[in-house]
């Protein structure tokens, strides 16, 4: 059973609408950060991350949202996750962290530009998107 997920902004507070299908009754899901979110991605049907600014992570395990601990100091942008232990993220200058399933780690970047978003095909084949 797939959940799908609406990021929108209800005053200072993030919160997410979630359903269990597409005819399916719409319901608020409370996020725990204050800070924008740029990109969510779903591995699996019952778990999701999100990415935002200030290097902000969160991870939904199906019932909840919680914040986790993020190796990133700046905005990230773009998020993909291969498999549930292999996932990516991209952001402000360079910025490039990967997740093994529970804990990400900052990875070295060939370029200080921003990356905007990442997609891959499979492990280790993948694009990520820059500008200048």
């Amino acid at each position: 059973m797939f959940r799908r997920f609406l990021l929108y902004f209800f005053g200072v507070l993030l919160c997410a609408a979630a359903t269990t299908n597409a005819l399916g009754k719409w319901e608020k899901v409370y996020i725990p950060s204050v800070l924008w979110l740029s990109e969510v991605a779903f591995p699996t049907a019952n778990e999701g991350w999100a990415v935002g600014a200030n290097g902000v992570i969160v991870h939904y395990d199906g019932k909840n949202w919680s914040q986790v601990a993020s190796p990133a100091t700046s905005a990230l942008y773009g998020i993909e996750f291969i498999t549930p232990n292999d996932g990516w993220a991209v952001g402000h200058a360079g910025g490039i962290v990967h997740c093994d399933g529970s804990r990400w780690t900052k990875v070295a970047s060939p370029s200080g530009s921003k990356w905007y978003d990442v997609s891959f095909v499979k492990a280790n084949y993948g694009w990520a998107v820059a500008g200048v």
